[in-house]
């Protein structure tokens, strides 16, 4: 019998923590910033356009080695699937990303994930058609503007790690500031 139990998964910002590595990072390009400054949805407005392009080139296809696996997160998968659920990961990564995402995940979550499971997608709408593809139950991102695309239908939880939500929390996901906080909602859905 199939598991139907899927829950989508981002990669950066979600599993990976890439916080040092944007600060540090940022400061080349200019910029010190506090590290709720960092999350994507934030950064992107402060570094201008003309940089911001350079600075995800560099983040993610030359630097993503370095990040660290966010609080909790082997931890939580791990009790994710003892409830039964199955991960796959849906990524907005160029290509020249592609690779050092899978040796991120082979480094610092291996097992988790098949490698057959993994994708990446141009753009953040098409998260969902990969979703709706594999039967995603569940979708853990960062972003609220990826979270948006995704079907209402499916469980969509916002990983909010700084508090940038605090102040106007969106109505349509669960909010939640550490994969600690994961599991226990998964849980009702078996």
């Amino acid at each position: 019998m199939k598991n139907n139990l899927v829950l989508g998964l981002d990669l950066d910002g979600t599993l990976a923590d890439h916080t040092e590595i944007k600060l540090s990072l940022a400061k080349e390009f200019g910029f010190d910033l506090p590290a709720h400054q960092t999350a994507s949805e934030v950064i992107k407005d402060i570094i201008p356009e003309a940089h911001y392009k350079e600075f995800q080139r560099k983040l993610y296809a030359e630097l993503s080695h370095l990040a660290k696996k966010m609080d909790f997160v082997e931890e939580a998968l791990k009790d994710i699937q003892s409830l039964g659920w199955n991960f796959i990961l849906v990524s907005r990564r160029k290509t020249d990303g592609h690779a050092s995402a899978q040796a991120w995940l082979k480094q610092h979550l291996p097992g988790f994930i098949p490698k057959e499971k993994i994708f990446f997608v141009e753009e953040d709408s098409d998260k969902n058609i990969v979703c709706e593809r594999e039967g995603v139950l569940a979708f853990v991102d960062d972003q609220t503007g990826v979270l948006q695309y995704l079907n209402p239908s499916m469980l969509r939880i916002l990983i909010d790690p700084f508090g940038n939500w605090d102040n106007n929390p969106p109505k349509d996901f669960i909010r939640v500031k550490s994969w600690h906080d994961i599991p226990p909602i998964l849980s009702d859905l078996k």
